[in-house]
């Protein structure tokens, strides 16, 4: 679609559809229709919106007619309006009241009024959808219906929710002063629940009240605080990693799994080859994570590898891909010369040391710089090779920078702990982590690990 400005287009008339048993579409008014097709489906077919194939789903599942406010961007626009899911035997019936559409025209130079504003909300509310750890929601009296959650903490309140549907939503929270005051339940508020420690951050979505089909998004606000007073070993405690990351990773990363294997096999509706690539790459990625999270939880202080023989140039090129997004916040880029000699390493330690070195390399590298990736057979050692054109370090730092904690004075969100724990996991492999000046500049960080077939002999 050529960039342009949107001119608004609407009606009186409500537009329906129907949608099978299958969530296929099998009749739909014109409007609709067209939005089926710029979303890439067609006439009979798979539901190509995925808002509306989302909320199709939910109302078969919950065998309810549910309603909320829906907004769907396509090429050719945008549509707006308040969407009726009402379930039947055979299918659902589509009803989309108020409808409001913004249709391309060329660009004129001038914004429209509000449309930054609205951006700005829908940016922020799908920023709240991906937080969400669990969704509340409600009828037409803001009255409880069904509580959607995988999070653990969150468990019990499932149970309340099931036992307390019909009462209002605010009898499963603990919030200060008059609940009526806190219809500002839609800018956000913090509230307590009654089998957690932490607070809680509730944000109103969909429709307006006496309308069913809203939903109160719920996210952590908080991490519980201590009434103890914090010492040196309270700061980092034994268990942090088994018994606290790990299982506060576990149903995030799930669900981060579940969304993408959605997105990447077309199940919400049809998908353009590329977004579908990127798709499998958050899967990837995600059960890299997953793993990692896995072998955290448990337990053991020194995790034994997983040693089979890999490629760490195919490993190498995967890592390049999970970070493309991050390098091109930088407009930074990868050069990668690949090499197909095997090794003997653990495939996901492996990708979380280059994960690593690529990470730091686009950080602490010049906007729009480049990033050179060596992938070499080196006798009887294969190594991957991450240069980048930043400030080279000085021979005191180059081994400096390996130590626990250890950040050289630099800025930025980091702990310290990243290439301290690369380095780890490379000699626990029987390979090594080094760093030297670059041939072009910069610094060149090296994993070298032992060649399969040398390994092998041994």
């Amino acid at each position: 679609m050529a960039e342009g400005t949107l001119a608004p287009t609407g009606a009186t008339a409500a537009l329906t559809a129907r949608s099978d048993a299958q969530d296929r579409l099998v009749a739909a008014d014109q409007r609709l229709l067209v939005l089926q097709r710029e979303c890439g489906g067609d006439m009979p077919g798979l539901i190509a919106v995925p808002e509306l194939m989302q909320l199709v789903r939910k109302s078969r599942a919950y065998g309810m007619k549910l309603a909320q406010a829906l907004t769907v961007t396509h090429p050719g626009g945008s549509l707006k309006g308040w969407a009726e899911i009402e379930p039947d035997d055979e299918g659902c019936t589509i009803r989309l009241s108020d409808w409001h559409a913004m249709d391309a025209v060329p660009a004129t130079g001038d914004q429209p009024a509000g449309a930054e504003d609205d951006e700005a909300a829908e940016t922020r509310l799908a920023i709240e959808q991906l937080l969400a750890e669990a969704v509340l929601w409600l009828d037409g009296q803001q009255n409880i219906v069904a509580l959607e959650t995988e999070c653990t903490e969150l468990s019990p309140m499932v149970a309340r929710a099931r036992r307390q549907r019909g009462q209002n939503w605010s009898t499963l929270f603990q919030t200060d002063g008059d609940v009526q005051s806190h219809w500002s339940l839609r800018s956000g508020i913090i509230a307590g629940i009654e089998e957690s420690e932490r607070r809680w951050h509730l944000m109103l979505t969909g429709g307006t009240t006496g309308n069913a089909g809203q939903q109160i998004l719920i996210r952590r606000h908080e991490e519980p605080i201590s009434a103890k007073p914090a010492n040196d070993e309270d700061l980092l405690p034994g268990d942090l990693l088994s018994q606290q990351l790990a299982p506060a990773l576990d149903a995030p990363v799930r669900r981060i799994i579940q969304l993408g294997e959605i997105m990447r096999d077309r199940l919400a509706g049809p998908l353009s080859r590329e977004y579908v690539s990127y798709a499998g790459d958050i899967v990837d990625a995600a059960k890299h994570l997953a793993g990692l999270a896995q072998s955290l939880s448990d337990g053991e202080d020194e995790p034994e590898p997983d040693m089979v023989p890999v490629v760490p140039g195919e490993i190498a090129e995967s890592a390049c891909r999970f970070q493309t997004t991050r390098a091109a916040r930088k407009q930074a880029r990868f050069t990668i010369a690949f090499d197909p000699a095997r090794a003997l390493g653990d495939r996901r330690w492996c990708m979380q040391i280059l994960l690593n070195l690529l990470g730091n390399a686009v950080d602490y590298g010049p906007r729009g710089g480049e990033i050179f990736v060596d992938c070499a057979a080196e006798g009887p050692w294969v190594s991957v090779s991450v240069t980048d054109e930043g400030k080279p370090l000085s021979a005191q730092d180059c081994e400096k920078i390996f130590a626990k904690y250890e950040r050289l004075g630099r800025e930025g969100d980091g702990t310290g702990l990243g290439l301290h724990i690369a380095r780890r996991l490379a000699e626990a492999m029987g390979g090594s982590l080094t760093v030297s000046l670059g041939k072009r500049g910069g610094n060149c960080f090296t994993l070298r690990l032992k060649a399969a077939d040398e390994a092998a002999a041994e």
